[in-house]
């Protein structure tokens, strides 16, 4: 079965070939990966994983903003993100969350006060895989860096964001995530976490309802970024 590490056979999460031997991706795979990382940004130019521009080139409403790589649907991070939404495929959970605490970990230096808060998944997306996978990378990450994790946002409902614009997204994410009455990070410095950010709406919704209950300095981190054509 496919990307499903515990039975016998190992696949690649870029290609769907047979590996030798167990592990994430095959060597086209992370070659085309690691070019994926490296190629440029379409608006600054500088190499995606380095990149710190906004959705579109949106003015970012965060204090910093890092992604790791483009996400292009035939893509290998784009594959793997997909991956991760239905699949709770650890090996490949542990390998994304290792290679996104290394890089908020030489970017975003974290340090004692800082917490990680994952954007959620709907209820319906996440009955439907059996888990959130935003949450669980999350997860990992606050334990690779040594960092609180807290689910301090929660999703309502609301129309599927993927099927409207940048306005009627911002409009359905405000309705759609507010922040838990119980969870208190004031003072706090916040990564948002996200495992894909496509008009950005979502985030910076999430980022002002962050903002409202008392946090001064968020970051965006996210594995992708929608690359969008010409």
């Amino acid at each position: 079965m496919r990307a499903l590490r515990h039975f016998a056979v190992y696949r690649c999460a870029g290609c769907d070939r047979a590996l030798p031997v167990s592990g994430v991706l095959c060597p086209d795979c992370s070659e085309r990966f690691r070019r994926e990382i490296t190629a440029p940004c379409p608006i600054c130019g500088v190499p995606e994983i380095e990149c710190g521009c906004f959705a579109d080139g949106k003015k970012s409403p965060f204090e910093r903003v890092m992604h790791l790589a483009g996400y292009r649907p035939f893509g290998v991070a784009g594959r793997m993100v997909l991956l991760c939404k239905d699949n709770r495929d650890t090996p490949l959970l542990d390998f994304l969350s290792a290679l996104a605490a290394n890089e908020i970990e030489r970017r975003l230096r974290p340090s004692g006060d800082s917490v990680i808060v994952p954007l959620p998944r709907s209820d319906k997306a996440r009955r439907r895989a059996g888990f959130d996978q935003s949450a669980e990378l999350a997860r990992r990450i606050a334990g690779r860096l040594g960092i609180d994790y807290a689910d301090a946002l929660e999703h309502k409902g609301g129309r599927i964001q993927k099927k409207l614009g940048y306005r009627e997204r911002m409009r359905n994410a405000g309705d759609a995530y507010s922040v838990r009455d119980e969870v208190t990070l004031s003072g706090r410095r916040v990564i948002l976490w996200d495992d894909v950010v496509t008009t950005g709406a979502s985030a910076a919704v999430c980022g002002k309802l962050l903002h409202k209950a008392g946090v001064t300095h968020i970051d965006l981190c996210t594995l992708t970024r929608t690359v969008r054509k010409g």
